[in-house]
C-alpha cells in the first residue's frame, strides 16, 4: 500500500490538479476560458491594477485622479491614505462601468489586506466579483482573506477558481493552492481519526499485517497439544481462532484469558493478541491500553514487552505522533537489540515511502538478523535499487545494473513470495519495460489471485502502459470484490472518474477510500484528493464551465498511449 500511495502522489502539484493517474490535469486545454475572461491585468504578480488608456476614457477625470493617487500611496506603503483615495474614486465611478468598479474594489481590498483588515478584504473582494465574476485577482485575494479568517474550504474554492482562470500557468497560485489543500486535508484527517468507529478488519488486512513480522510471538507461541480440546477456552481458544481466521472468537478468547480470576499462563500473550486486533480494527484507545499493560509489567518476558512497544509504535504512527512512535521503537531496541522485527517494522512504519540510506540501513539490519525471511530480503532489494537510483541520479549505470542483478537474485531465491514478483514488476514499469512488468504481475497473481494490492498495482501499470481506463476499472472493481476495504482501489477509481470529467462520482469514490483509511497519513492523502475534486465541482458549477468540453480538449492534445 505504501508504494501505491507514493505512486499516486509522487508529484505534489499533480495530486492537487487531480492528474494523478492518466497524465495532465483536465484544465490544461482551457483556451475557451481565457477568451472569456473580462480582463487579464498587466502582470500576474501585480498587487493593484492600473488603468489602460481605454479605461481612462470611460472614467471621469476625478475618478482617474483619485485612483492614480491611491495607487501611488499604495506603492509608497501609505495604505490608509490609499483606502481614502479609492473611496473617492468609487464615489465618482459610474456603477455601469463593471470592469472599472471591479478594479477599484480590488485595489481597495489590496490596501485593506496590507492593513490586515481581513473582513474588509473579504467584503471588497465579494463586491469586485459581483461586477466581474471571472476576475482571477479578486479570487486569489479573497482566498487569502478566507485563509486569514480560518475559512479553509472557501479559500480552497477561490484559489481553485483562480488557477482554472489562469489555466494553471501561475506557479505562485498553484503553490498557494497546494498549501491550502494540505491544510484542509490535515484538518479533515484530524477530525476524522478522532471520531471514527471501530471496523471489522478484512482478511487481507489481517494477513498482510501478520506476515509482515519475522518472529512474532503471537504467531509463534506453542500451546501444548493437550490444551487443544473440543471446547478450548482463553488464549488456547484465541490461538485456534487465529489459525482459523475467526476474528470474533480471537477477541472472545483473549478476553476470557485476561478477565479470568484464576492464575492464567498466557495473560501477556492474550493482551498482545487482543491489542493487535484492536489496532487492526481502528480501536486505537483500546489497543494502547492493552499494550501499556504489558509494557508496565516488568516481570513480563522482554520479548513480549518489545513487541508491545513495536505494536504501540504503530498506533502512535497511525495517530500521527511520530515522536512517540520513535520512542517506542527505541525502547524495543533496548529490550531486544538482536530482534530483526525491531528494524524491519521501524522501516515499514516510520519510513513507508522512503528509499533513503537511513531506510536502507534498517532493512539491511533486519536482513542481517533474518537472512532467510523472504519479505525482508525482497523489500531490502527493492529499497536498495530505488536508493541507488536516487543517489546516482542514473549517472552510474554499472552500480544500477549491479543492484538490479542482486534484486533479480532475491526474486529467484524466494519464488513463493508474492512481493518478489510485484516489486520486480514495479521496477520494470519504472524502466518502461511494460511487457515484462506485466508478466511479473501475472506471476504474482498466480500465487495470490485474490491479493487486492497486486491487482491495484497491476491496474496502475495497465493505465500507464496502455492508457486503458476500461480495463483498469474492471481490475479495480475486482480488487474491491476481493476486499471491500481496499482503499487504494477506491482512490484509483476516483482519479479515473476525474479523468472522465465525472467529478461527483470521483468524490463518491474518494469518500469510500476515506472510510477505509487506517492511518492519519492515509486520511490526509484521501481527503486531499476528495477536497480537490470537490473544489473543482464547486468552481465549475458556479462559473458555468463545461468540464466535459475541457476534458475533450485535453485528450486531443495528449499523445496516444503506447501500443501493445
Amino acid at each position: 500500500m505504501a508504494m501505491i500511495l507514493q505512486r499516486l502522489s509522487s508529484v505534489k502539484l499533480e495530486k492537487w490538479q487531480i492528474g494523478v493517474i492518466c497524465g495532465a490535469p483536465f484544465v490544461i486545454g482551457l483556451g475557451s476560458i481565457a477568451a472569456k475572461k473580462i480582463f487579464s491585468g498587466k502582470e500576474k504578480g501585480e498587487m493593484i491594477d492600473s488603468l489602460t488608456p481605454t479605461q481612462k476614457l470611460a472614467l471621469s477625470k476625478e475618478a482617474v485622479a483619485h485612483k492614480e493617487e491611491g495607487n501611488n500611496f499604495y506603492r509608497n506603503e501609505k495604505f490608509e491614505e490609499a483606502v481614502q483615495c479609492y473611496d473617492k474614486a468609487l464615489e465618482k465611478c459610474p456603477k455601469d462601468q463593471l470592469i472599472d468598479m471591479a478594479m477599484l474594489l480590488h485595489n481597495r481590498a489590496a490596501a485593506f489586506e496590507m492593513l490586515q483588515q481581513w473582513d474588509k478584504v473579504l467584503q471588497d473582494s465579494n463586491e469586485s466579483l459581483k461586477y466581474s465574476p471571472r476576475y482571477f485577482k479578486a479570487y486569489i485575494r479573497r482566498a487569502r482573506a478566507h485563509e486569514a479568517l480560518g475559512n479553509m474550504k472557501a479559500s480552497l474554492d477561490d484559489i481553485t477558481a483562480c488557477c482554472i482562470l489562469e489555466m494553471f500557468q501561475n506557479s505562485h497560485s498553484i503553490v498557494f493552492a497546494d498549501r491550502i489543500l494540505k491544510l484542509t486535508a490535515h484538518a479533515d484527517a484530524a477530525a476524522e481519526i478522532a471520531n471514527r468507529p471501530p471496523i471489522v478488519p478484512s482478511l487481507f488486512a489481517v494477513n498482510s499485517y501478520m506476515r509482515s513480522f519475522i518472529n512474532d510471538p503471537v504467531q509463534t507461541i506453542s500451546v501444548p497439544l493437550r490444551s487443544l480440546s473440543q471446547t478450548p477456552k482463553g488464549f488456547v481458544r484465541a490461538q485456534r481462532a487465529l489459525r482459523e481466521r475467526n476474528f470474533a472468537d480471537i477477541i472472545r478468547g483473549c478476553k476470557e484469558e485476561i478477565e479470568s480470576l484464576q492464575a492464567v499462563r498466557y495473560r501477556p500473550e492474550a493482551l498482545l493478541m487482543l491489542g493487535t486486533f484492536h489496532l487492526l480494527s481502528n480501536a486505537f484507545a483500546e489497543s494502547k491500553r492493552e499494550f501499556e499493560a504489558i509494557i508496565a509489567n516488568a516481570s513480563t518476558d522482554a520479548k513480549l514487552r518489545a513487541y508491545a512497544h513495536i505494536r504501540r509504535a504503530t498506533v502512535h504512527s497511525h495517530l500521527n505522533d511520530k515522536a512517540a512512535a520513535k520512542a517506542d521503537f527505541d525502547a524495543a531496541k533496548q529490550l531486544q537489540p538482536k530482534n530483526p522485527d525491531v528494524y524491519f517494522q521501524r522501516a515499514l512504519v516510520l519510513m513507508p515511502h522512503e528509499h533513503s540510506d537511513a531506510a536502507l540501513a534498517l532493512y539491511e539490519q533486519a536482513v542481517a538478523l533474518a537472512p532467510h525471511h523472504a519479505l525482508a530480503v525482497v523489500k531490502r532489494s527493492h529499497v536498495d535499487y530505488r536508493a541507488t537510483l536516487i543517489a546516482t541520479d542514473n549517472g552510474n549505470e554499472q552500480r544500477n545494473e549491479d543492484v538490479l542483478r542482486r534484486f533479480e537474485e532475491a526474486v529467484e531465491k524466494f519464488p513463493d513470495c508474492v512481493e518478489s514478483y510485484s516489486l520486480m514488476a514495479q521496477v520494470l514499469a519504472d524502466q518502461k519495460d511494460f511487457a515484462n512488468a506485466n508478466e511479473y504481475y501475472e506471476k504474482a497473481l498466480e500465487l495470490e489471485p485474490c491479493n487486492p494490492s497486486v491487482i491495484v498495482e497491476h491496474a496502475l501499470m495497465v493505465m500507464q502502459w496502455r492508457g486503458d481506463k476500461e480495463m483498469a476499472t474492471e481490475m479495480l472493481n475486482r480488487a474491491i470484490v476481493v476486499d471491500r476495504q481496499c482503499q487504494q482501489a477506491y482512490e484509483t477509481l476516483g482519479t479515473i472518474e476525474v479523468q472522465r470529467a465525472r467529478l461527483q462520482r470521483a468524490v463518491e469514490q474518494f469518500n469510500k477510500a476515506i472510510d477505509c483509511c487506517k492511518s492519519y497519513e492515509e486520511l490526509v492523502h484521501a481527503f486531499a484528493l476528495r477536497n480537490a475534486a470537490q473544489a473543482q465541482i464547486n468552481v465549475t458549477t458556479k462559473l458555468d464551465i463545461d468540464i466535459e468540453g475541457m476534458t475533450e480538449l485535453v485528450q486531443q492534445r495528449r499523445p496516444p498511449p503506447a501500443t501493445l
